[in-house]
């Protein structure tokens, strides 16, 4: 496992889309943080996703529908599905 501050995921791509739900008119919260990465410098395999690499924390919001949480939005049914998101 490589060292640093963030957080070691090892996780297979196919696994990662399983997690998300089909979309069942219910919101999936979400929050993104995007990190900064350079190929050239950097494998790919042992990307440690740390707060020195991190560029932008965004939402929550919603997967489905691209909905900024709010208790109005929250209250209301998703008017998502699964082509819309993200």
């Amino acid at each position: 496992m490589p060292e640093g501050t963030g957080n070691y995921i090892a996780v297979d791509p196919k696994e990662l889309k399983e997690r998300i739900p089909k979309f069942k008119g219910e919101h999936f919260w979400v929050i993104s943080v995007t990190y900064k990465f350079d190929p050239e410098t950097t494998d790919a395999s042992s990307f440690i996703a740390d707060h020195e690499n991190a560029v932008s924390v965004m939402g929550p919001g919603c997967y489905h529908c691209v909905m900024y949480y709010t208790p109005e939005v929250a209250s209301q049914k998703c008017r998502g599905d699964d082509e819309s998101a993200f």
